[in-house]
């Protein structure tokens, strides 16, 4: 079974621990590695430009850190159709 993730759950993997939710999304990429989570498309347009809003990162980490968050949760990209057909089913 796949599991979605939001742009939410990936930016919260990346906090600091102790932090809202950090945990949580930490056990639920360990969790999905094996068989993988999937989220749309937006995802590479809201990722960015939450890390940018919310921290002083440089832009170029910021990619770097989109690329080891997809890694860590094996992370497929899909389109917004697909990945909304997947959460209604």
């Amino acid at each position: 079974m796949k599991v979605a993730v939001d742009t939410g759950v990936l930016i919260a993997s990346l906090k600091r621990k102790g932090e809202k939710f950090h945990e949580d999304s930490v056990r639920l990429a360990e969790a999905v590695r094996g068989e993988g989570a999937v989220a749309s498309a937006l995802v590479l347009v809201e990722f960015p430009g939450a890390l940018a809003a919310s921290t002083t990162m440089p832009i170029e980490k910021i990619y770097v850190a989109e690329a080891t968050v997809q890694k860590g949760f094996n992370l497929q990209i899909m389109p917004c159709e697909a990945v909304t057909f997947f959460i209604d089913v």
